[in-house]
């Protein structure tokens, strides 16, 4: 309790009456919201998210997101119902304008860190695979109303650092510690401590342990 109060003495002499207020008013807010979520032990979003099927997202201590994140577990599209699994680990930081979609499984592991413009989906409108042509649908049929795939899925390691506009889709795997560079798109298996660039993201680096120190790929 006296914590809190030092806490709150110091955000008067720095912030202002006013300011001070709007951030305990947010932190009580967020106490409350955090509850709506399958599990959430400390969570706090900025103006203009968007989040849906807070049942079947489990987020870790310390979750910041910046404006606009849209994060959407989706339970059900047109005739079809999914039951998906969001998982966050702890101290993960987003900036703004990060949307994650998931109607399987998404996990992102601790001490990741996204910058801004970021889209992450484990699904996709349509299947157009050879292994699933018995699923294809025609073009003449528009996207959004075209099957809604649920059978992949996105994994995202420890200690990951995405770039700026970068998207991240079905199927993909990125180790810990791992770096995707700005405006990559990641479609398949980056492996751990690596750093990985491009359309689609291929590694370019990886860290050398017994040399600490980041070599070249040739």
């Amino acid at each position: 309790m006296k914590m809190i109060f030092l806490k709150v003495i110091e955000n008067l002499k720095r912030k202002g009456v006013v300011n001070t207020f709007i951030l305990v008013i947010k932190k009580v807010f967020f106490v409350f919201y955090s509850k709506k979520f399958k599990k959430s032990n400390k969570v706090f979003l900025k103006s203009g998210f968007h989040v849906s099927g807070h049942k079947n997202i489990t987020i870790g201590d310390n979750f910041y997101a910046g404006l606009n994140l849209r994060l959407e577990a989706i339970t059900s599209y047109g005739d079809q119902c999914f039951s998906p699994v969001l998982m966050i680990g702890d101290n993960v930081f987003l900036n703004d304008n990060v949307h994650i979609g998931c109607t399987n499984k998404v996990v992102i592991g601790d001490n990741v860190l996204m910058a801004s413009k970021i889209f992450i989906t484990d699904h996709n409108h349509g299947y157009y695979s050879e292994e699933m042509s018995f699923k294809h649908q025609s073009p003449d049929l528009p996207p959004s109303q075209r099957l809604i795939t649920n059978d992949d899925s996105v994994v995202i390691g420890d200690n990951v650092w995405i770039g700026e506009s970068v998207s991240i889709l079905a199927g993909a795997s990125i180790g810990n510690g791992t770096v995707i560079g700005a405006n990559s798109v990641v479609v398949g298996r980056v492996p751990e401590f690596s750093i990985a660039v491009g359309n689609p993201a291929k590694v370019v680096k990886r860290y050398c342990v017994k040399q600490r120190a980041w070599i070249s790929i040739e």
